[in-house]
């Protein structure tokens, strides 16, 4: 209590002679006394704060022994001098990799920057193989060059550039075997796959697996495919994990399969594209599927593939599973080895992909922009690493119209083939093709993304008058200019008239229905494609649809054709048939006719006969209307579809709808 009391009160009067009264205390204090520890580590801290003293430190003769004490608690001290003190400590002194990288974190944060350059040649020695605390160390250095406003020494821009040029080395596509996409429908798309040790029913305890179940997150989803493989008669491995609680049936939504491969044609989604073999799923082409074993310890899994024999084919693991339990799987241990368990985890890869692109944009690495480009095109980057780098690409080159588009593309509720479009375009430095890619943005996004893209591009007076000229044209809804994150920025970036040309455009348009949207949401998050089935959707689609729409060349014309449908997601399909006025392409307005009699028509605009006009009705029947008896007519921008689809069909037919919708997707032929 002595003690405790003495060195509290030396901690309340800093002084630099303190000091060694204090280390002499810390040496002999008895370490199961963990209350004295506190105070006297607390107290020596608190001499180390004025200015001058660390500095005065590191020209004393300390021991080894005191010179680690200081060290330990001089993490506490946020200033260069404390920095500084490190930089030295590490450099004289041998340390655990855990004490060696939590000083060089708190030296990269507060060294002065005469000490950065050597700070950079410290550390791209010491830590040469690890590349990834190479990087959050570097993020340190930059954290504290920025707030000082500073500029980054020769070293430290070259230790960067060499950072960013290994993190593509290692993340590229071409060396990777496993590429995640997100599970469609899921809120959250962060890639779910890394690799660990298991323990297998055989007994062996030392193998790795590619698992789904990273700390702290277990709701995460993915599908993870293996580069192709020529399909041996036999193949066996091993595998872990549940599908759903275990005193409840299966859900079926995490599996293995195994696909048969195939090139992808020029009518292939981007996934797909790029000239490239790539692996492609459909519903003629798996050979082999088995779900997790409900158990934490790996069992043996041996396919027979006899008819397969010789064949290309590839690895798809899938953990469509979003609960907090129960929810993952891990496979490893393939015999014959046609493919491998990574030497890293596949979560890495859009990490460091991104990580590059922020490096090559924060020191303007222009040698490396034509592997971002690449990186940008090629379908088996990470989705999480699009954003980065096409946002990269357009700081190195600025685009404004390009530039709103960029974060689409890692936005994985963007349609696949849209998010293409605009990677080619950003890649190529096509910015005439802009004004095709936002007709098609936003005729295809959902109202939130469009509402995303509307506030991107009014970000600056060029992207506002193209989104003013596109609402004026009929291309983009005009309940767009509504929503604050649009408006607010409009008014900022200040086109010619802005109030007056919004208040024009929004003339007459209602605001967005909160009850269709909390429908629209209530049936995306309860929407499981493990239990809707496309079979019974088509029987839904028939009966309700058919009038009205064609499908793979089997229906009426009268409103949109819907081949490739599934290509807009289930959000946009279910914005589509829950608020069909949501998003009306001006094709597709409806027309309506005042009659002699007081009675009122609407429908599609067909055609003119003569003396009538032709309209279809929502029952996909055409009427024909004498013009003579017409006392006005006019354009509407509301749709000629039912609001009531989520009346009249009940919640599970309507998920076996979307299920049907969502499986036409854009086509693809086989070789």
């Amino acid at each position: 209590l002595v003690q405790r009391c003495a060195a509290e009160a030396l901690g309340a009067w800093p002084a630099f002679d303190n000091i060694r009264p204090l280390l002499g205390a810390l040496a002999k204090a008895d370490h199961a006394d963990t209350h004295l520890v506190y105070v006297v580590r607390k107290a020596l801290r608190d001499q180390l704060r004025p200015d001058g003293v660390l500095t005065r430190l590191m020209k004393e003769n300390l021991s080894e022994p005191d010179a680690r004490a200081i060290a330990d608690v001089t993490v506490a001290v946020s200033s260069a001098e404390a920095g500084e003190f490190l930089l030295r400590h590490v450099q004289k002194y041998s340390e655990s990799k855990e004490t060696l990288a939590n000083y060089l974190r708190h030296a990269a944060r507060y060294s002065p920057e005469r000490e950065m350059d050597s700070l950079a040649a410290f550390t791209r020695n010491k830590f040469a193989d690890d590349l990834d605390f190479q990087l959050a160390l570097f993020k340190s250095i930059q954290q504290g060059t920025e707030q000082r406003g500073a500029a980054f020494g020769a070293g430290v821009h070259d230790w960067g550039a060499e950072l960013a040029q290994r993190l593509l080395k290692s993340a590229d596509a071409s060396s990777i075997d496993w590429n995640n996409t997100p599970v469609e429908g899921m809120a959250n798309p962060a890639n779910p796959w890394f690799v660990q040790k298991r323990v297998s029913a055989d007994g062996d305890k030392l193998s790795w697996f590619l698992c789904s179940l990273p700390p702290g997150a277990e709701s995460l989803t993915g599908v993870l495919r293996s580069k192709p493989f020529t399909i041996p008669a036999k193949l066996s491995f091993f595998l872990a994990g549940h599908d759903g609680y275990p005193d409840k049936p299966a859900q079926k939504r995490n599996v293995v399969r195994l696909r048969l491969f195939r090139t992808p044609s020029t009518r292939d989604p981007v996934g797909a594209g790029g000239g490239k073999s790539v692996a492609i799923a459909s519903q003629d082409n798996l050979a082999a599927e088995t779900f997790p074993p409900r158990n934490d310890t790996a069992q043996l899994v041996t396919w027979d593939l006899g008819p397969f024999t010789g064949r290309q084919g590839y690895f798809e693991i899938t953990d469509g599973d979003d609960g907090n339990a129960y929810a993952w799987l891990a496979i490893g241990r393939f015999d014959p080895p046609v493919v491998t368990v990574p030497k890293f985890s596949p979560n890495l890869i859009g990490h460091r992909q991104q990580a590059a692109a922020e490096l090559v944009r924060a020191l303007s690495l222009t040698e490396l922009e034509p592997r971002l480009a690449a990186a940008l095109v090629n379908p088996t980057t990470d989705i999480g690493a699009y954003g980065a780098i096409a946002e990269t690409l357009m700081a190195l080159h600025p685009d404004e119209i390009l530039a709103a588009l960029a974060p689409l593309t890692g936005d994985h509720a963007v349609p696949v083939n849209l998010r293409n479009q605009i990677a080619q375009a950003i890649a190529g430095k096509k910015s005439s093709e802009s004004e095709t890619i936002l007709n098609e943005a936003f005729h295809t996004l959902t109202r939130r993304l469009q509402v995303k893209l509307a506030a991107l591009l009014a970000s600056n007076v060029v992207g506002a008058e193209r989104l003013l000229k596109l609402v004026a044209d009929g291309r983009v809804p005009a309940a767009v200019l509504l929503e604050r994150s649009v408006k607010d920025k409009l008014l900022a970036s200040k086109p010619a008239n802005v109030n007056e040309r919004i208040a024009q455009l929004t003339k007459g348009v209602a605001e967005p229905s909160s009850e269709i949207q909390k429908l629209i949401d209530e049936r995306r998050t309860k929407f499981d494609p493990a239990k809707a089935l496309a079979s019974r959707g088509e029987k839904i689609f028939t009966l309700n649809c058919q009038p009205c729409h064609q499908i793979d060349g089997v229906g009426n014309v009268v409103g949109p054709q819907l081949d490739g449908v599934g290509g807009r997601g289930l959000e946009r399909l279910l914005e589509d048939v829950l608020d069909p006025n949501r998003n009306v392409d001006p094709a597709f307005h409806t027309t309506m006719v005042s009659l002699k009699d007081g009675d009122v028509q609407s429908g599609l605009f067909r055609r003119e006969e003569g003396e009538a006009i032709v309209l279809a009705n929502s029952a996909g029947k055409e009427v024909s209307i004498p013009k003579k008896d017409i006392v006005e007519r006019r354009a509407s921008t509301t749709s000629l579809m039912p609001e009531n689809f989520g009346e009249i069909i009940s919640p599970a037919d309507f998920d076996d709808l979307m299920a049907f919708l969502l499986a036409h997707g854009p086509k693809a032929t086989s070789p």
